[in-house]
């Protein structure tokens, strides 16, 4: 026979052979396999119980394969002859190529068949993906997916606060969570733990290529100067908002809306991939009246948590505006909005919110349903009020005398102590409390 040397020990005075073709004729070996590809009805040639077994895989073109051992069942397997007949037919997914001798590596565990990642080549932007943490350091979070790639979560990622200063209680050792994918460049994988942008709907950025005028897309905001804002998207996208496309009025300074990391709706301006210039705008339309009637007094919009005060709840509005609920308008019932308000977290997303009063840029917004469900209801102007009308507000202040009701905007009601209650009490905060939502029956109109 024809042999072709591959090495030789002169500790040993060995010299290694192979008979194999492909090297005898130094051609590429004949290996028609993807790495990460699952192939189907691949054929056991031979069963060795002490080393695996042996397959040919239908790929284009058959191709040998071989799987070891440790690598048939995710379970101890002690006759591996007795498990697998030569001739019978399995599933198998490449690991790897060993292209000196022509064989490709395989595995047939049933976990590397489960979740969307197996190898790094699976990984694509904007991809949402569970992931186990793994360890948490200063600087982020290392978590794995369940094939064993691994990734980063960065620590200004990790929340939706931001000027976190370290890992949430959360991000501990062995929990699983939901997370999307930012970027993948050179096997370095970055996630996201951002509720909103985990849970966004928006179509992913991924590329300038992609980048269409008129896309509405969710990005971050990475740094704010006088003449406007950078922000990042996925896959190191960025893209920049001039001043006039902030959505602010003149005066208003981009530091006292925006904060760096928060997470923004931007909508596509124009784009210039070859050189990798994008411009965006926070405002939605083209139109800015037809923008700010979106969110006039009396409309129903959907926020997320940004961030919780004490005294208040802040929310964006439509990726750009900021809104804030006061904390009696979590819900309709007292005691249940301070425990809502316990449970809130950054990220939350309140479906329905009613705008009662804008105050410059920021929206005064309620979560109660008596309210939402009477928006209708509620008047907004003095013209809608006449006597003998039965309307729908809330208590916004109470004294000795009596209790304001408020409406919308800033139209407000006075109901004297003897009209509140059907009985004499001595003080009204015994029967009602600021933030209350009241029926009304209206007895006299005064315009002052």
């Amino acid at each position: 026979v024809n042999a072709r040397i591959l090495f030789v020990d002169p500790s040993t005075r060995a010299v290694g052979l192979t008979l194999n073709q492909h090297l005898l004729r130094l051609n590429v070996p004949p290996i028609n396999v993807k790495v990460g590809e699952i192939y189907d009805k691949s054929r056991v040639l031979r069963v060795d119980k002490k080393a695996g077994l042996f397959l040919e895989i239908p790929s284009p073109t058959p191709s040998p394969g071989f799987v070891s051992i440790h690598d048939v069942s995710d379970k101890d397997v002690k006759n591996v002859e007795k498990k697998f007949r030569e001739g019978s037919l399995t599933r198998v997914r490449v690991l790897g190529v060993r292209h000196l001798e022509g064989v490709a590596l395989g595995t047939l565990k049933d976990s590397a068949f489960e979740g969307s990642v197996f190898t790094h080549a699976d990984v694509k932007p904007g991809m949402v993906v569970r992931a186990k943490v793994v360890t948490v350091e200063p600087f982020g979070a290392i978590v794995q997916f369940s094939s064993g790639v691994k990734a980063l979560c960065p620590l200004p990622h990790m929340s939706e606060l931001d000027n976190i200063v370290k890992p949430p209680k959360k991000f501990k050792a062995g929990a699983e969570l939901l997370f999307r994918v930012l970027g993948c460049k050179s096997k370095r994988i970055t996630v996201t733990y951002k509720k909103s942008l985990v849970k966004s709907k928006l179509e992913v950025l991924a590329s300038y290529a992609d980048a269409k005028i008129g896309l509405v897309t969710h990005g971050w905001i990475t740094k704010i100067e006088k003449h406007g804002c950078f922000v990042r998207f996925y896959n190191g996208v960025q893209g920049f908002v001039s001043r006039s496309e902030l959505g602010l009025e003149p005066g208003i300074e981009a530091e006292s809306v925006y904060h760096v990391g928060q997470v923004v709706k931007c909508r596509i301006v124009s784009v210039v991939p070859t050189s990798r210039k994008l411009y965006v705008s926070f405002t939605m339309s083209s139109n800015r009246v037809i923008q700010a009637d979106t969110a006039k007094v009396g409309t129903i919009v959907s926020g997320v948590v940004e961030r919780l005060t004490p005294a208040t709840v802040v929310v964006s509005v439509n990726g750009f505006s900021k809104g804030s609920i006061l904390n009696e308008q979590l819900a309709d019932h007292h005691g249940q909005a301070a425990q809502l308000k316990n449970l809130l977290k950054p990220g939350h997303e309140f479906n329905q919110l009613l705008v009662l009063d804008t105050e410059g840029q920021n929206l005064v917004l309620s979560a109660k349903h008596s309210l939402i469900n009477t928006a209708n209801d509620i008047p907004s102007e003095i013209s809608q009020m006449q006597a003998g009308a039965v309307v729908h507000g809330y208590i916004c202040n109470i004294i000795e005398a009596g209790c304001f009701v408020r409406f919308l905007g800033h139209l407000t009601g006075f109901s004297p102590k003897d009209k509140a209650v059907d009985r004499p009490i001595e003080k009204l905060s015994d029967v009602f409390c600021v933030g209350q939502s009241v029926r009304s029956h209206v007895l006299n109109v005064r315009i002052t």
